[in-house]
């Protein structure tokens, strides 16, 4: 256990400085945490990051306390005002260097961003000495992501890190979606974000290209019909194309019965509809020219 007091043998009366850079948040936190442990290696008290109090021998605790007291307050000092209030609660080093690392090392946005440089990162115009430093910091940043021995744990690391893949290949169309998951006060787990992007696809209302001249034959036509109230579509399909289940998602439905509507005709030109129920009846539509589809 250190003993070393250059310059905290007794209260101090001006805190020296550890960093000029102070700590805003993850964004900053790899350069202000190499500055932290940088110093406390010149003062001989790196111990004191990495020892919790209760490991202190009793008979030097009494010493050690009063030193960490004062090291701990320099490091008060290192961290912005506008989150030092999220901290003041950790008064040992070892407090507030772990929880400093857990908060800003596990922070889900500040990983996507590691991860994200990480997959993007190329050379392009830097040259070799300045592209080998990027992948190096690149790195380190990877490090300070919380890993542990725990299988559980693994688990969950890995899933987070695959989670965040998934959004970085997103396509831009995307980018609200991927905001949101980004910016949930929990990080979600990567089947929560398959589910929710699943639901996503499944709601959402696919287009397709025009059709190229040689799949023209066996492609289908989908043209909105105009009507007073609700919004109908007509369908007309080719054979090769093979039966349609149909979900118009209006309030009124395609019927089975001829009576819900005033003027109906059939045409054999058309191929048959497979109802809910299981059951099949030809297409038929209003006469063109008059008021589409109304009820009587």
């Amino acid at each position: 256990m250190a003993t070393k007091n250059p310059i905290f043998t007794t209260i101090i009366s001006r805190s020296p400085t550890i960093t000029s850079e102070k700590l805003i948040g993850s964004e900053n936190y790899l350069s202000w945490s190499a500055s932290v442990e940088l110093w406390f290696m010149g003062q001989g008290y790196e111990d004191h990051l990495v020892t919790p109090e209760d490991a202190i021998p009793d008979v030097n605790k009494v010493q050690w306390k009063k030193i960490d007291a004062q090291l701990c307050s320099v490091l008060w000092q290192s961290v912005d005002s506008k989150i030092l209030h999220h901290l003041h609660a950790y008064k040992t080093c070892f407090k507030f260097w772990t929880h400093t690392k857990g908060l800003y090392t596990n922070d889900i946005q500040r990983f996507y961003k590691v991860v994200s440089d990480i997959v993007h990162v190329r050379q392009q115009d830097m040259d070799l000495s300045t592209y080998i430093g990027r992948i190096t910091s690149l790195k380190e940043e990877f490090l300070l992501m919380p890993f542990t021995n725990g299988v559980e744990a693994q688990k969950i690391q890995t899933d987070k890190f695959f989670m965040v893949l998934t959004l970085i290949g997103l396509r831009p169309d995307l980018k609200s979606v991927r905001d949101h998951i980004l910016a949930s006060p929990s990080v979600p787990s990567l089947d929560d974000v398959f589910a929710r992007l699943l639901r996503l696809s499944s709601t959402q209302t696919l287009s397709t290209d025009g059709p190229s001249n040689s799949s023209a034959a066996t492609s289908a036509s989908v043209t909105s019909v105009a009507q007073t109230g609700n919004v109908s579509v007509c369908f007309t399909q080719s054979p090769s194309l093979g039966p349609w289940i149909l979900d118009s998602g209006a309030s009124d439905h395609i019927s089975g019965n001829k009576h819900l509507f005033s003027s109906i005709i059939t045409t054999s030109a058309l191929p048959t509809i497979t109802l809910a129920n299981g059951s099949q009846t030809m297409a038929k539509g209003s006469k063109y020219g008059e008021d589409d589809w109304h009820k009587v």
